[in-house]
């Protein structure tokens, strides 16, 4: 089995889909975020360059929705070289910003892979929900009865961990509300059941941008499937229901909440507008501080785009989201409605949180970049990797078992 893996790992195609599959999955679990990234560096980002390198994949460059994201990291990438108030080894930006493409162009030539989507969704699900797992099971002894749950992995900081699980929370529930086939009868109850695991990460992480976020893609979820809306209201209806009928409960969520005010938001924004005002059109530079207290990020996706790469990033980003917007609209099938929830978590739980976007690796190749990479492929690709077709699917072709 393991040599015939090896093998299989010369075919570009399988290399690609193996190293984006790989350094996702151990996001869940690595000890440390710098080994996380070592894994990437030694591994993984050599796969996706080879795969890139042997597999002659065509992408069509004069099509706006590739060459924006592109244009995007690359631009962002740029602004280091005025860097205002730069971090320390702040020039490890060019890097990052390198590595960030490679991930992006390996994840667009992964998920155009028949039924790779497919089991990246399964390599979401089941790492997410072994690590809530063993994060909620540690909960009571390390942070206490009331304290915000930190997870394990790339999970263990309270906001991007509650994010990032929220995207495996949705393909969850996503694939919990697929119509019954016969190969889906026996997993959709595990989805669910795993879409409920991975809720109770979210909320106890006190988190209330990703709570929003989450909130609003399952809310699409919901209404996009009509006529099986009770698998998924349960999700939302079972704690609302508890919140309701238990005042002690009740009381104990909106005092861990409300206790934490503002957390210094309209100061951070406040101080991260005056920062933009000073470089409104190409911006402060990717590796530059913020310099609010102890604060060094705008802690908003909107702001830190405009703080880090001004208002020539900001519109690269605007008119990328636009265009994908536009062809989603006018693209049937299962799928969109996945991906309107990922969109919907990315861009609201961004209202209070995130920074640089081309940090590598990153939480936010999760939670920004994958849906960038999928949508980019599902709006472009004449063979479109069909979900709810792939799913549970035994494919002869396919060696490495995900």
């Amino acid at each position: 089995m393991g040599l015939r893996m090896l093998r299989a790992l010369r075919d570009p195609a399988v290399l690609v889909c193996a190293s984006v599959a790989f350094i996702l999955g151990m996001g869940f679990f690595m000890p440390t975020h710098a080994a996380w990234c070592d894994l990437f560096y030694v591994l993984a980002g050599p796969g996706i360059l080879l795969a890139l390198k042997r597999g002659g994949f065509d992408l069509n460059w004069r099509d706006p929705a590739v060459l924006l994201p592109v244009a995007l990291i690359g631009w962002f990438t740029l602004t280091q070289a005025w860097c205002i108030n730069p971090a320390r080894r702040a020039d490890l930006f060019y890097v990052q910003g390198f590595c960030c493409l490679v991930f992006f162009l390996g994840a667009v030539q992964a998920l155009r892979q028949s039924g790779f989507a497919a089991r990246l969704g399964r390599v979401l699900i089941a790492g997410g929900s072994l690590n809530a797992l063993i994060s909620i099971g540690f909960y009571p002894s390390r942070n206490g009865i009331g304290g915000r749950l930190g997870g394990i992995g790339e999970t263990r900081q309270a906001i991007l961990g509650a994010s990032l699980i929220a995207v495996a929370a949705l393909w969850a529930f996503w694939r919990a509300s697929q119509p019954k086939r016969q190969n889906l009868k026996s997993s959709r109850g595990w989805y669910f059941a795993a879409g409920l695991l991975l809720t109770l990460f979210i909320l106890l992480t006190q988190s209330r941008g990703p709570i929003a976020g989450f909130g609003a893609g399952l809310l699409l979820l919901i209404v996009a499937h009509r006529r099986r809306w009770r698998i998924l209201a349960l999700a939302m209806g079972f704690p609302a229901m508890l919140l309701w009928f238990d005042r002690g409960l009740r009381a104990f969520v909106w005092g861990a909440i409300n206790d934490r005010g503002t957390s210094w938001r309209p100061e951070i924004w406040r101080a991260s507008i005056a920062s933009i005002k000073l470089h409104p059109w190409i911006g402060n530079g990717a590796g530059s501080l913020l310099g609010y207290n102890n604060f060094t990020f705008p802690h908003d996706l909107y702001l830190s785009l405009l703080f880090y790469s001004g208002m020539i990033g900001f519109a690269l980003f605007v008119a990328l989201v636009v265009l994908l917007f536009w062809r989603l609209c006018h693209r049937p099938g299962a799928e969109r409605i996945l991906l309107w929830a990922l969109w919907a978590n990315m861009l609201i739980s961004g209202l209070t949180d995130y920074g640089q976007i081309i940090q590598s690796p990153s939480p936010l190749w999760y939670i920004v970049w994958l849906p960038i990479a999928y949508t980019v492929v599902y709006t472009t690709n004449p063979i479109t990797p069909r979900l709810s077709e792939a799913v549970d699917t035994k494919d002869r072709a396919w060696p490495i078992p995900l």
